[in-house]
């Protein structure tokens, strides 16, 4: 197979797994508006802080487990967050 035709493949793959990336996110943000929708229902705050450090604890274990850059992770996480509360 020729170079070329690899980078192809390999960058067909990238498309695949950004799109299953996307298909989650989509999923994740249903969730968090049921999520919000129970809070407001219960006279809840909006932020959780025990929560998110819950889950940046989870975000390091899983960067470890996964060996991707737990800092990378949480830097994520906190631009979906930040783009929830903002919604």
């Amino acid at each position: 197979m020729k170079k070329s035709q690899n980078l192809k493949l390999q960058r067909n793959l990238i498309m695949e797994i950004d799109e299953e990336i996307c298909l989650l996110l989509a999923e994740r943000q249903k969730v968090t508006r049921e999520v919000q929708k129970l809070k407001a229902e219960k006279n809840l705050p909006k932020e959780d802080l025990a929560w998110e450090e819950e889950q940046n604890l989870n975000l390091q274990m899983l960067g470890k487990r996964y060996h991707l850059n737990s800092h990378m992770l949480v830097e994520v996480w906190d631009k979906i967050r930040n783009h929830v509360k903002k919604g």
